[in-house]
């Protein structure tokens, strides 16, 4: 759906808008850039309402 220009960030999603990802290449993405992907996401239609957000991997 979306790739940042430096690679580091890249929002994933199914064409039923079902499931939506939010990838980063560092453990802990900081709060303004991830709210401003879940808002894009939210302009395409998805539900960023229900995103879960997960803790990174341990040694990340």
């Amino acid at each position: 759906l979306k790739l940042d220009r430096e690679y580091q960030v890249a929002l994933v999603g199914t064409p039923n808008r079902e499931y939506l990802w939010v990838l980063s290449r560092v453990p802990h993405l900081d709060e303004a850039t991830l709210q401003a992907e879940l808002e894009y996401a939210r302009t395409l239609g998805f539900d960023v309402d229900r995103v879960v957000r997960s803790a990174p991997l341990p040694g990340a």
